[in-house]
């Protein structure tokens, strides 16, 4: 039996014509299904709970197990299946379904649906990047699972202070209206670079048009870095005295679990001591004239995790944004991740017709090598170039033009982008809606 808050009739008919699947043919079966877990991720979407009994749970897996027999092996209907059996170990669980799940779930379903993403303006996107990674330092105080830091050739590699002005100089031949993020990090703790208020302020103050946003673990937080820093963010504008820096600046704590000992083995750090470090930024920001956006952040592993998560963040930092981040895979380099998707049955096929937004990231490590993106760690060299020998811009020109096809669905791109798993965004939540409509 399907519990269920208001206006989700449609939820428990379905799952009656399941559970009933001895009087209907497999077509109407398959539909059924299909329709039940689109209405599962929109009841997810609207922040519902759905308990289904243990009789109807194996129902479905014993349908979904039957279905997937009869489907070719490239079916969509088969992937968004497969999926499917992994949102039934999370409801059985916690009556929720988790971020990487639900963000499965849509790749699949715009997948059925032949939906897909596209840049209409690709010609645009390709001049000039929307993010940009500066590794001023190969140095990271963390372990995390999920990250490739440990496996690094470059690890503690320092960039000097010739290239980090190389490069600004480079982008300063961004045209004045193009939007765009500089990200002061890769494979690194940003805090651990005792040059980052001053490269903050660079970032900031070389282009109207920049944004700045930090990622970091919060373990390390050096009092004479965030002070300097919230001082930077506080600067008025002469003219108007608005703010010059706070709405074009973010930092993003990847506190990632709740509970301690889940935190020490995901990330090999001490929680208690970055919760101290969170609370200090948490007690001076709520007295701060110029409040800049402040995230809490998890790569969603589980469905119980995300819920704790969220419920921890709210009670514990009311003034944070807690913000979950679908799992995703470090260029099928880190094995944590790679084994963690596969158990998600990740829908690669789905993936592979979509374009990627990361195509349109410009990614310098701390050695002036051009990785393809966030997503790349850099372990390997693909021949794109140092921003030591060559422009900036030239060399994303060279990276756009090698590896986006004009077909923009990463299956025509080179490797590793044509076997890259990862996607993120909520762009296609009308593809379960409209799913769940047509199937009658």
């Amino acid at each position: 039996m399907v519990y269920y808050d208001e206006n989700t009739e449609q939820l428990k008919i379905s799952l009656e014509i399941i559970c009933a699947s001895e009087k209907v043919t497999s077509k109407i079966l398959q539909k059924n299904l299909l329709k039940f877990f689109c209405l599962v991720g929109i009841n997810y979407r609207q922040g519902k709970k759905l308990s289904i009994s243990l009789h109807a749970s194996r129902k479905i897996r014993k349908e979904i197990s039957i279905l997937k027999k009869s489907l070719r092996a490239d079916s969509p209907n088969r992937e968004f299946l497969s999926i499917c059996s992994s949102l039934l170990d999370e409801l059985d669980n916690c009556q929720k379904i988790s971020l990487t799940g639900y963000q499965n779930l849509l790749l699949a379903a715009s997948s059925i649906l032949r939906q897909r993403r596209h840049f209409a303006n690709l010609s645009e996107l390709k001049l000039f990047p929307h993010i940009i990674h500066i590794e001023t330092q190969a140095i990271c105080n963390a372990k995390c699972s999920f990250c490739d830091y440990e496996l690094l050739k470059r690890k503690g590699i320092i960039m000097d202070d010739e290239t980090i002005n190389k490069i600004f100089n480079d982008l300063s031949r961004i045209p004045k209206e193009h939007q765009f993020t500089i990200q002061p990090y890769k494979i690194s703790e940003p805090f651990l670079e005792k040059r980052l208020p001053k490269i903050i302020e660079k970032s900031l103050a070389f282009h109207p048009s920049s944004f700045v946003s930090i990622i970091s673990n919060g373990s390390y937080i050096p009092d004479e870095s965030i002070h300097k820093i919230f001082a930077l963010l506080q600067q008025s504008d002469p003219l108007n005295r608005d703010s010059l820096y706070a709405d074009r600046f973010s930092i993003t704590f990847s506190l990632n679990e709740s509970n301690p000992l889940e935190y020490k083995k995901l990330m090999r750090l001490n929680q208690e001591i970055t919760l101290k470090n969170l609370e200090k930024i948490h007690n001076n920001y709520e007295y701060i004239n110029k409040p800049f956006r402040i995230t809490l952040s998890r790569v969603s592993t589980s469905a119980q995790g995300d819920q704790d998560f969220l419920r921890f963040c709210k009670e514990k930092f009311p003034l944070f944004s807690p913000g979950l981040a679908k799992m995703n895979d470090w260029s099928g380099s880190n094995l944590f991740s790679s084994k963690k998707l596969e158990s998600q049955n990740s829908p690669n096929q789905s993936i592979s017709i979509q374009p990627c937004r990361r195509w349109f990231d410009l990614s310098i490590t701390a050695t002036g090598e051009i990785a393809l993106c966030c997503m790349d760690s850099g372990m390997e060299s693909y021949g794109l170039g140092n921003v030591k020998d060559d422009d900036c811009l030239k060399l994303y020109q060279k990276k756009c033009n090698q590896f986006i096809p004009s077909s923009q669905q990463r299956k025509d791109s080179p490797n590793p982008c044509k076997s890259c798993n990862y996607f993120q965004g909520n762009d296609l939540e009308e593809s379960l809606q409209k799913l769940s409509q047509i199937i009658k």
